[in-house]
């Protein structure tokens, strides 16, 4: 999905996608994969204006998805909603790159922290969602902060309560062991500490 910047209007303008369209269902199953269905809903609302040559756009992005849970492997419900705001700014005419294109070292300021890129004449605005997605996906996907997840030893899920494994017993008789403090050789030897010089004894000559 893309846009030229010249068909941007003064009063700025909307763009409104479902999971319906193809380029949205492509970005969010590109991001989460299989989790996400042509069953699951998805909605996509952009506001994009421009000032002079600079492209401002805020989003909201909605869908939801049936990842496994990382600890029980249970599929549960995932519910997204996204918003955010991007400034792009064009490439070829930000200062510090057109410096960095002849080579010239420069410090980046603070005004380019807040700025991404555009090259050309158009914004891929599926670059931009795909993005935005993938910075708020979950390191890991939870049914709940409670869930006990799965019995080491028979798989279990331990969610719809205990499984029938015994208690693992452990040997006890060596417990005393985990006490001892094993010195290091180089230690035990004062490593570290001057070394006492040897003088030889000479025999008297004659």
């Amino acid at each position: 999905m893309e846009i030229f910047i010249e068909d941007i209007p003064p009063e700025g303008m909307e763009i409104d996608a479902t999971g319906a369209d193809s380029w949205l269902f492509d970005i969010i199953r590109e991001a989460v994969g299989e989790a996400f269905s042509e069953r699951d809903r998805a909605s996509l609302h952009l506001k994009i204006h421009k000032t002079d040559e600079n492209v401002s756009i805020d989003g909201e992005i909605g869908f939801l998805s049936h990842p496994p849970c990382d600890r029980c492997l249970v599929e549960f419900d995932e519910d997204f909603v996204i918003s955010f705001h991007t400034l792009l700014a064009p490439l070829y005419e930000s200062r510090r790159q057109q410096r960095m294109e002849e080579a010239e070292e420069v410090e980046l300021v603070c005004d380019d922290l807040e700025f991404s890129f555009y090259e050309g004449d158009r914004i891929y605005l599926d670059e931009i969602v795909r993005e935005q997605i993938l910075l708020n996906l979950p390191m890991k996907h939870l049914c709940s902060e409670g869930c006990k997840g799965l019995c080491q030893r028979c798989g279990k899920d331990l969610n719809s309560g205990p499984c029938g494994c015994e208690p693992r017993i452990t040997d006890t008789r060596w417990d005393a062991l985990k006490g001892i403090k094993i010195e290091d050789k180089g230690e035990k030897e004062g490593v570290g500490a001057p070394k006492r010089s040897r003088s030889k004894k000479r025999g008297k000559k004659g």
